[in-house]
């Protein structure tokens, strides 16, 4: 860069932030959408549950929420924690970030990043605890979730294909 490109850049720089510094006018703040609690739904909209009874055996559920996703696939598989030990849960956050973050036998962890972004939405693990509303017991749950575009093929692990605009929540018994 040369000094006469430099000066220009620290000019603009100067320019900026008088700019950002400079209080609005009442015109200006008047043209910004604004939300009010009378724009608000008084109720909760219900998101409809099915348990898919095809697809049901003794070690999986598997509930579909069939809502519009705008053509993206989300996927939750949730594992019951009651089959961790207790001596295991402190390694539970460890455990999530290695799923997502440590290389594998055929990715290192940055070429193992760059595939997840670039065929994926994105992929996390954590774990969750919440409390019921049927119960007094919490869930405490593991949870692996991801999501896809339908323009790229998505099969869950077992080859079944999903279903277009169907978001899964997959949830495995202990």
């Amino acid at each position: 860069m040369t000094q006469e490109e430099r000066e220009k850049t620290v000019q603009e720089s100067q320019r900026l932030l008088e700019a950002q510094a400079k209080e609005d006018s009442a015109k200006d703040l008047a043209t910004i959408p604004m939300l009010g609690i009378e724009d608000l739904a008084k109720k909760n909209r219900v998101i409809p549950i099915e348990l898919d009874k095809d697809r049901e055996d003794h070690q999986v559920q598997i509930y579909t929420h069939s809502i519009e996703t705008t053509g993206i696939v989300y996927a939750r598989l949730l594992f019951d924690l009651k089959a961790v030990s207790y001596e295991l849960l402190p390694y539970l956050s460890l455990y999530a970030r290695a799923l997502t973050e440590v290389g594998t036998k055929n990715y290192n962890f940055i070429d193992l990043g760059l595939e997840i972004e670039a065929t994926t939405g994105g992929i996390s693990a954590y774990s969750n605890i919440q409390s019921r509303v049927d119960s007094k017991e919490s869930l405490s749950v593991f949870v692996l979730a991801g999501k896809r575009t339908l323009t790229q093929r998505f099969f869950l692990h077992c080859s079944q294909k999903v279903s277009i605009n169907k978001v899964i929540s997959i949830a495995c018994k202990t």
